[in-house]
């Protein structure tokens, strides 16, 4: 079951964006979609807050995360824009 993330406008307060981690959990591969706009890469992110990756993002507005080189468990899948700021998180599982 894919792992979901809303944003919501802080003036508004009206969805913005809800962003899916699928397959979840996953042994190779995960995508994140759709991210946020002003998301130029998508950082991963262990359990203990270590950084494992950083990744582009493509035009689609789309991240694939290959999984096979990271340890199993918790990870945080990170949007972040430009300036390194965080556009949101979903947490994944990698078996």
């Amino acid at each position: 079951e894919p792992s979901l993330c809303a944003t919501t406008d802080v003036i508004s307060r009206k969805p913005v964006t809800l962003m899916q981690a699928h397959p979840n959990p996953a042994t190779e591969t995960i995508v994140l979609d759709p991210l946020p706009a002003g998301s130029t890469s998508v950082r991963v992110v262990d359990g203990l807050g270590h950084t494992l990756s950083s990744l582009p993002v493509d035009r689609t507005g789309r991240c694939s995360i290959d999984l096979k080189t990271m340890p199993s468990g918790l990870v945080v899948l990170d949007p972040v824009d430009r300036n390194g700021k965080s556009l949101g998180r979903v947490r994944a599982v990698k078996l």
